[in-house]
């Protein structure tokens, strides 16, 4: 762990309201190298495309998808954990463009939907509980996901 776990208060503790504010610095916080790392590509690859037709609101819609994913775990987490990584930012990005190609109904946007999904179909499966990675928190990536949908929902067909 991460500093000998010493940021791990730092990260998302299910439903202890002095740890609420930690839902903004959990996505930086990982716990270990190979957690970072596998996140990374995520963040890149996925980062782009949400921010391909506005650089200007990316800011906006990550720190949504973050709060988002974060008030989820807060809320529905199992008690005495402790949820850190971007992963719920990754998913959310997943989300936010899978959505953003059907509502916002552009050619673009639609095709990054796609080249998106055939790239990251195997992706979906983290979404769901698997008893043999009980480390992995599904709850955050499905959290981000669904923020992410919300995002998109809520830009509507605007262009920015």
């Amino acid at each position: 762990h991460a500093f000998n776990g010493g940021l791990r208060w730092w990260g998302i503790h299910p439903r202890v309201v002095e740890a609420l504010p930690n839902i903004l610095t959990a996505p930086f916080i990982h716990a270990s190298w190979s957690h970072l790392s596998s996140n990374t590509a995520g963040l890149l690859g996925l980062g782009l495309c949400a921010q391909f037709e506005s650089r200007r609101m990316f800011w906006r819609i990550t720190t949504a998808i973050a709060v988002g994913a974060g008030l989820i775990v807060w809320l529905f987490g199992p008690a005495g954990t402790v949820t850190v990584g971007s992963s719920s930012v990754v998913y959310g990005y997943l989300g936010y463009v899978l959505s953003r190609g059907l509502v916002a109904r552009r050619a673009v946007s639609l095709g990054i939907a796609v080249a998106v999904l055939v790239l990251y179909w195997s992706a979906l499966g983290g979404m769901l509980p698997d008893h043999s990675q009980p480390q992995i928190s599904w709850l955050a990536h499905l959290g981000g996901f669904l923020s992410g949908i919300v995002v998109a929902i809520q830009m509507g067909n605007r262009r920015f």
